[in-house]
């Protein structure tokens, strides 16, 4: 699987999969709920919105969708990207949506009537500055699609580029304002980026690990290392006190924010993590998986309470995930601590 997302209530998990669907599953029992079915391709994000009625959904048929949640209707489909839409996010006062593509794109919509409010390009070369979508000043398509990230106020937008680039956005004027802007190294995968829930902090990976700098006055905060190999996502918890990092090496770890260290190692997946998500509550991670699964895991005590394997994959039961007992954890999953 390729994302994961908890609903606002913490009561449901919405999953995105090679396999062209997002399901809704029950975040306690792992019962599927829905099946979003539309896309042409592959789901590569999944978001709720913060009253829980909505989801988003991004694809590989250059589109991106909203469903209702309830009953799995689509309300409305955003078309408008060049390439594949890989990544969405709803502002936390609900009004809008953003999206980022392999064209190199991030657009902001509304979402019930998938009206585009703003598209842009984030600069690639350093300077601080926007491209137009269009135009005799259009850049190239990059071919990697740029992450996005809302402020807790819905003011801020933090984006970061396959380049390196990651930059502090002002959304409050008429035209988007760079307030801050950082470089990284990102080695040769999509970049992550990420606000912490007071809006004082940005993260985002980096070919080693996730940088951390403060958002108001644009200084180093932290460098979280310690992964055996690359990391692909990371997530604040809702406290703001922790950051959970997925990365190849097939493991999802959870690290103090104000000291780096490691607290938890979440292991078991056959493949490298490529998502993760705190449930609103922070005592869940959610993981998600290129073999195929997504996995529920209670941080304390830590252990894995629920697999969602995706279809086609070994133990896939139509009306029911895999939900492993304790005592088959040591030989399937482990954690430490």
């Amino acid at each position: 699987m390729l994302a994961v997302a908890f609903s606002p209530d913490g009561h449901r998990l919405t999953t995105a999969s090679q396999d062209g669907t997002a399901k809704v599953w029950d975040a306690d029992s792992g019962h599927e709920q829905l099946t979003l079915r539309g896309h042409a391709g592959a789901v590569n994000a999944v978001a709720f919105s913060p009253d829980g009625r909505l989801i988003a959904t991004a694809g590989d048929d250059r589109t991106a969708r909203v469903w209702d949640a309830a009953g799995g209707q689509a309300v409305t489909m955003l078309s408008g990207h060049a390439q594949a839409v890989e990544r969405v996010a709803f502002s936390p006062d609900g009004a809008r949506l953003a999206t980022a593509s392999s064209d190199g794109t991030i657009r902001l919509w509304e979402p019930s009537s998938g009206t585009t409010v703003l598209s842009f390009r984030p600069e690639a070369t350093g300077m601080i500055g926007l491209h137009p979508v269009s135009g005799a000043n259009a850049a190239p398509s990059v071919g990697l699609a740029p992450d996005v990230a809302f402020s807790p106020d819905s003011t801020r937008l933090a984006t970061a580029t396959p380049f390196g680039q990651v930059t502090d956005w002002d959304l409050s004027t008429a035209q988007p304002r760079a307030l801050h802007v950082w470089s990284t190294v990102l080695g040769d995968l999509v970049p992550s980026v990420a606000f912490s829930p007071d809006g004082s902090r940005v993260a985002a990976r980096t070919d080693v690990g996730v940088q951390v700098w403060w958002a108001l006055t644009g200084q180093p905060a932290l460098s979280i290392v310690g992964h055996a190999n690359q990391v692909v996502h990371a997530a604040f918890d809702p406290s703001g006190s922790r950051i959970a990092t997925a990365s190849l090496d097939r493991t999802a770890k959870v690290w103090d924010v104000l000291s780096g260290r490691e607290l938890l190692t979440l292991a078991g997946h056959q493949h490298g993590v490529s998502h993760v998500a705190f449930s609103p509550d922070g005592q869940r991670l959610a993981t998600a998986s290129w073999d195929g699964s997504a996995a529920v895991w209670d941080l304390g005590p830590a252990r894995e309470v629920l697999t969602l394997p995706t279809p086609g994959t070994a133990g896939w039961d139509a009306d029911r995930a895999t939900v492993p007992s304790p005592a088959s954890l040591p030989g399937a999953r482990t954690v430490a601590v």
